[in-house]
């Protein structure tokens, strides 16, 4: 494979014995990645100038040494990551308790080492990396998804009814992959509606995303026996209070990459949360019954 081909790389690191380590192991024929560039400023010293420079580069995949400060570290990758989400981390330095690992992981980290880093396991987090910024040809083929979101203006009103059943009429009748999406974050009952028990929830995927790919993806999906997937709301409607429109709108998009058809039941208000949804759908069908407190909501009178 060609360097153009290759996964960019940065790596950070003040410690030379690691960046000569780094070096040697991604500079041979037989590299999983393209190491392009090389900050060895202490992480007390990281100011605009090296951000300014990682950006330029845009390196897909970020090698980053912790071993002077874990804190001004993992607040380096939260920051590096919010501003490219698609970025991955690989980070080195002391052993971690699994408290302090959890944190690394929220803060965008996808694989860590502690120090001192055998050559063979620096090898192979470079290599998952790499795999996973590298898209199958079918992938990189595959047109965007089609979003069908449904509405109602209030409880009862047989939105989840629908969605749930189209979701199901889509699959069988086209075999195409097809994902339901339950964002009714406090009163969702799509889980219920398809019988399935599920592990994870929207809410667990909104705290992963950014060490998101298909692989991930699969373990938070539902499979029901009808061939449709789904993507739960949480059990404890609390939990999902902190989600903003913004993350709605970049997993979408996400989604758009993984499935023909994500069809999503949409809570029961006009919220920031649901306006991004509309945003983003292709068909948005609006779901009312003959009595007033329906049609006084799509008359403008009522935003609750």
């Amino acid at each position: 494979m060609s360097d153009a081909q290759l996964p960019r790389a940065a790596l950070i690191s003040s410690d030379s014995t690691f960046v000569t380590q780094v070096k040697q192991l991604l500079t041979g024929p037989e590299r999983p990645v393209s190491l392009d560039l090389e900050l060895t400023v202490p992480l007390y010293q990281f100011g605009e100038q090296q951000v300014q420079t990682l950006r330029t580069l845009g390196p897909e995949l970020i090698i980053l040494d912790l071993e002077e400060s874990q804190d001004l570290g993992l607040q380096l990758a939260q920051y590096l990551v919010e501003l490219n989400p698609a970025q991955l981390f690989i980070a080195t330095g002391p052993v971690l308790s699994s408290e302090q690992l959890m944190q690394a992981m929220r803060a965008g980290v996808s694989d860590y080492l502690p120090k001192p880093v055998a050559p063979e396991d620096l090898r192979a987090a470079a290599t998952r990396c790499a795999q996973k910024l590298r898209r199958p040809a079918d992938e990189k083929q595959r047109e965007p998804g089609r979003i069908l979101s449904f509405f109602s203006p209030k409880g009862g009103g047989g939105s989840t009814t629908l969605a749930t059943n189209l979701a199901v009429a889509i699959h069988r009748t086209s075999r195409m992959k097809t994902l339901l999406v339950d964002l009714d974050l406090e009163l969702g009952e799509s889980a219920l509606m398809l019988g399935v028990q599920p592990r994870f929830n929207f809410v667990d995927f909104v705290e992963n995303f950014r060490r998101m790919d298909a692989s991930l993806l699969a373990s938070y999906i539902e499979h029901h026996p009808s061939g449709v997937h789904l993507l739960s709301a949480p059990s404890q409607p609390e939990k999902a209070e902190g989600i903003t429109a913004d993350q709605i709108r970049r997993i979408l998009v996400f989604l758009r990459q993984h499935y023909d058809y994500i069809i999503i039941d949409t809570p029961r208000s006009f919220s920031p949360t649901t306006l991004a949804v509309f945003e983003q759908a292709d068909l948005v069908f609006m779901v009312s019954t003959a009595d007033i407190p329906s049609s006084a909501t799509f008359n403008g009178e009522s935003r609750g």
